[in-house]
């Protein structure tokens, strides 16, 4: 017909996923056709770093399942719709691959040490599937955890000559029968968030006279 419109093509689709959810849906049930026709439906990927299976890709709702790895990755399927005289139109949905897991914290913190007048240094080091490393906090940190005056932890914080920078945490190994804590936190570029709590418990030095 020389009057016919072309349709409107439409589609819905999530902005972002995590890797390795099942069954993303890509709705183009909202496409519609000015004149009433019946509408045909084609989905084709147009980017991303491999290819997915699209199910249901000749249907108004397609799936498909996000790959693992591949986080930061951006997958583009086109949908065309056609009407029943051969026009037709076509929309773009993007989604973009997210990390679905937190960052591995790692950090090497005996259960104990012996009570010395040095400063002792614990550095925390990150792990992550997506980003490869975290940024690191040091949060909930109490030195002396068992010292009697519990109105006076910043005194025993500065008695211990605790400091935190960066990644690190240092303090002296001054006393005996007390015990350091601290929590490491790391936020990975997707904003997970993991927790680590260390505890080092600080022990008398055993007498070296012999009998």
């Amino acid at each position: 017909s020389l009057n016919n419109q072309c349709p409107d093509c439409s589609v819905i689709a999530p902005s972002s996923v995590v890797e390795g959810s099942k069954d993303v849906v890509l709705d183009g049930s909202n496409s519609s056709d000015p004149d009433g026709d019946d509408l045909s439906y084609l989905r084709m990927q147009t980017g991303g770093p491999v290819d997915v299976d699209l199910i249901d890709f000749d249907e108004p709702i397609a799936f498909f399942d996000a790959p693992e790895g591949m986080c930061g990755e951006i997958f583009d399927f086109v949908l065309t719709v056609t009407d029943e005289h051969g026009e037709s139109s076509s929309c773009l949905a993007e989604v973009e691959v997210t990390d679905g897991t937190s960052a591995e914290i790692h950090m090497n913190v005996p259960d104990t040490m012996t009570s010395r007048y040095r400063k002792v240094s614990f550095t925390a080091t990150t792990q992550d599937d997506c980003s490869g490393e975290a940024d690191v906090e040091f949060v909930n940190y109490r030195c002396y955890k068992d010292y009697p005056w519990d109105d006076r932890q910043p005194n025993r914080n500065r008695a211990s000559g605790c400091s935190i920078e960066g990644s690190t945490i240092s303090f002296r190994t001054l006393s005996a029968f007390t015990v350091h804590s601290w929590t490491v936190r790391a936020t990975d570029a997707s904003g997970n968030v993991s927790d680590k709590d260390y505890t080092l418990r600080i022990v008398p030095r055993r007498s070296g006279r012999r009998r």
